[in-house]
């Protein structure tokens, strides 16, 4: 469930920087701005392979130490609620 909740963040994370940079924005990522200006797609599979990194990584993990991947994706989880939240921020206020 966790996982499917990440992935939804993930998406909405793309959707909401999208939306920003067509309406004027810039990315404050340092790290994505030149893959988030070079396309939307690249954006998106970018997205998904750090994605596809997460899932791999938890369920090593949690096969390594008992918990050790949850817990490390529930901290992932909190970041990426606030990354939706600030996007939202530049939205709508």
């Amino acid at each position: 469930m966790e996982l499917f909740f990440l992935a939804a963040l993930f998406v909405l994370d793309v959707c909401t920087t999208e939306f920003i940079l067509v309406n004027g924005g810039q990315e404050m990522n340092a790290v994505m701005v030149g893959i988030v200006n070079s396309s939307s797609a690249l954006h998106l599979m970018v997205k998904g392979a750090v994605l596809a990194m997460v899932i791999a990584t938890v369920y090593y993990a949690n096969r390594v130490i008992k918990h050790s991947g949850t817990f490390a994706l529930v901290i992932l989880l909190g970041w990426y609620i606030s990354v939706i939240f600030h996007n939202l921020g530049v939205i709508f206020l």
